[in-house]
């Protein structure tokens, strides 16, 4: 595990992303990672699947190439 300004790395899945809705006037949050699977299953049918960590990336990466 690798640790950034003393940090763990993983804590970016964790990461709030804040929202402000105009349709609705309400402030919201959402996690980076919630974003992040919302964003990649409406691109299901593209060849482009984002991530968070680069762990994440490489661990997937192999998962096709077998």
């Amino acid at each position: 595990m690798r640790f950034i300004g003393g940090k763990n790395m993983t804590d970016k899945v964790d990461t709030w992303i804040w929202i402000f809705d105009t349709e609705l006037n309400r402030r919201k949050k959402i996690r980076l990672q919630t974003l992040l699977d919302r964003v990649n299953h409406s691109f299901r049918h593209e060849n482009i699947k984002y991530f968070a960590l680069r762990k994440d990336r490489e661990e997937f990466r192999e998962e096709c190439r077998s």
